[in-house]
């Protein structure tokens, strides 16, 4: 168990050889302002490690392996994330509950996000999926509200209700529509310009992506 005194957590705080942040070991850290990590090479992080750590404001993370469930669940002040490349699993519940969440940096490494890996993560407005995630499970943005997704992926074999219980999301795919067959409907993509059919489609307002509203054909 790490000093529950602790404000940061770094590289220097565990034994050069350390591999593995375990089980319940920096949870319920009330003192918990920071964690990075990117001294480290690779790290494995297991079940509820650090659940629950309600003073934490910042993660940054190496190549990390999440072992299991509920990592950073229920850090209620836990603000700004950054994912270090080559990782490539988000368990199920692992930043749950996080609802002054604001920022995620995503790895281009990573292939799959675990149901609830988002859910009440109410502050987060914008996250960017990398071109090779295939997997999205069901319910992993649940309980979010007004979240733009950047696709830089296809929704293909992203499990059915990838998006249910989750209130507004906006997925706008980067690339062109020409790219896909038989897009589903709930996909916006991009157009510099107003639209002129009555598809769903996004553009950029001060560096920002946003809907352009839907035309109705019938007027």
């Amino acid at each position: 168990m790490v000093n529950r005194a602790f404000t940061s957590i770094t590289k220097e705080t565990f034994p050069a050889a350390l591999t593995t942040i375990g089980n319940q070991s920096c949870r319920y850290l009330q003192n918990l302002v920071s964690i990075d990590l990117s001294g480290f090479e690779t790290i494995t992080i297991e079940e509820n490690a650090i659940y629950n750590s309600n003073s934490l404001k910042t993660v940054v993370l190496p190549s990390t392996t999440f072992s299991g469930m509920n990592a950073f669940a229920y850090c209620y002040g836990l603000e700004s994330v950054s994912i270090g490349e080559g990782t490539t699993d988000l368990p199920a519940n692992t930043f749950s509950g996080c609802n002054v969440l604001k920022s995620v940096s995503i790895p281009s490494t990573l292939v799959s996000i675990r149901g609830r890996a988002f859910s009440e993560c109410n502050s987060l407005k914008l996250l960017e999926l990398p071109a090779g995630l295939t997997t999205v499970e069901y319910g992993a943005f649940a309980n979010t509200y007004d979240l733009i997704l950047l696709l830089h992926c296809k929704t293909t074999g992203f499990q059915d209700g990838w998006n249910g219980n989750a209130f507004n999301l906006l997925p706008f795919y980067v690339g062109d529509k020409s790219e896909w067959q038989d897009a589903p409907s709930y996909i916006y993509f991009f157009s510099a310009n107003p639209p002129s059919d009555d598809g769903l489609y996004w553009h950029y307002v001060n560096d920002k992506p946003e809907a352009w509203p839907v035309q109705n054909s019938g007027n």
